[in-house]
């Protein structure tokens, strides 16, 4: 699609070119407009009308081609221009000439030379676009992978302030926050697809926060890190909330978040983010103005996240805080309790709502028995299941599958 403006002050020029460009271009002109002087072409310019081609003459009263090219190169608008002249206005189109044109064509226009300048100007701005999306696609890729070597410590000092100069990377700010942004889901779940869209997702809030680097690990998480964060910190917390919820509403998947405490040197950032992969909270709600930490700064959160991923994988099978304890080797009350704290319910609660959501997918997706449902998410009953169930979202199993199943 392109738009195009052609301008010229004999109305019937005017008119029969407009008439054939919207015939020969009808699918590719998104639109065709007319300005019988440089003034009134002007004026649509400035009204927003701004064209990829214009087709001008170069004589016109109040306002001539020459004095419209200036304006539109002074604005750096980008317009390609194909000038229209007649047989003494050498002098005029050497000026034109020299504020850039595609080519001029002498009057009466030859409909072949006219279309073959138009098809050739097309294929330019079609090129130029290109280069442009692989030009700004290849900064973001460099840019992507100075964030990641930054906040792994995996860069030289020298390297990271050379590039961050280039990339506008801000190393003189009052402080900086890593974190990591994940997924709660088994290695079966992980695919290209699924980390994209996060990504795509979480890009387009975090943008809004005009201090943070967002990137991508080799595993597809998102990384970033906030700067400026102490004076903007319920903002950021705003923003990552928002983002664990458009990821749950979008792609059905539960996400978490790990957060590096905030330091004030950019070189302790790599630091910051280690002790949060390793020791940091695992955390699906941020509070407004203060953080959870670690009780004993060792391994809760961590063990919290492994506790919720075995889960994840065996939530079909037998399981209780009795089963667990057995399994990580340690106490079932205890386990329970950090459960609960990290998680936000407990740990019945938990496999209770794991189970029936996997339920809905079998529902919806499969045409699967209600009781080979229930044996499939751990329940060993099926009425039980179909008690809990309903309770949990108001319909039976089968009345479920008939409102939101394969039609």
């Amino acid at each position: 699609m392109f738009k195009l403006l052609i301008v010229d002050d004999e109305p019937m020029i005017l008119e029969g070119l407009s008439a054939y460009a919207r015939r020969l271009w009808p699918q590719e002109a998104e639109w065709v407009l007319s300005a019988c002087s440089g003034e009134q072409a002007w004026k649509l310019i400035e009204e927003g009308k701004v064209p990829d081609i214009l087709i001008t003459d170069i004589r016109m009263p109040h306002g001539d081609g020459i004095d419209l090219l200036r304006r539109i190169r002074k604005q750096e608008l980008g317009v390609k221009t194909i000038v229209l002249s007649g047989y003494n206005d050498f002098e005029y189109v050497r000026d034109m000439a020299r504020l850039g044109i595609e080519n001029y064509l002498l009057k009466p226009v030859n409909e072949e030379e006219l279309v073959s300048t138009v098809n050739n100007t097309l294929w330019k701005i079609k090129k130029e676009k290109e280069l442009r999306l692989r030009a700004e696609l290849n900064a973001g890729l460099i840019r992507e992978n100075i964030i990641n070597r930054w906040i792994y410590g995996s860069i030289g000092e020298g390297e990271l302030v050379e590039r961050a100069e280039f990339l506008g990377l801000d190393l003189e700010a009052e402080d900086y926050r890593p974190c990591c942004l994940r997924l709660l889901v088994t290695e079966k779940e992980k695919n290209a697809a699924l980390f994209g869209k996060v990504y795509e997702i979480c890009r387009e809030i975090l943008d809004s926060f005009s201090d943070c680097y967002l990137s991508r690990n080799y595993s597809g998480e998102i990384i970033a890190v906030f700067c400026n964060c102490k004076a903007q910190e319920n903002r950021m917390a705003e923003l990552l909330n928002t983002c664990l919820d458009a990821i749950r509403e979008k792609t059905g998947q539960k996400a978490y978040v790990l957060l590096g405490d905030c330091v004030e040197d950019y070189w302790k950032v790599s630091d910051s983010f280690s002790h949060a992969i390793t020791n940091g909270v695992h955390i699906d709600r941020i509070e407004m103005k203060q953080e959870r930490e670690t009780t004993d700064g060792s391994n809760t959160s961590p063990f919290s996240l492994r506790l919720a991923q075995y889960v994840l994988e065996h939530y079909h099978e037998d399981l209780s805080l009795k089963s667990l304890a057995a399994y990580f080797r340690g106490n079932a009350a205890y386990i329970g309790q950090v459960f609960k704290r990290d998680m936000d319910k407990s740990f019945s609660d938990y496999l209770k709502d794991l189970r029936i959501e996997k339920a809905k997918e079998f529902l919806i997706r499969s045409d699967l028995s209600a009781k080979e449902i229930a044996m499939r998410v751990g329940f060993a009953n099926t009425t039980y299941f179909s008690t809990v169930f309903k309770k949990e979202t108001g319909l039976s199993p089968d009345r479920y599958r008939k409102e939101f199943g394969k039609k």
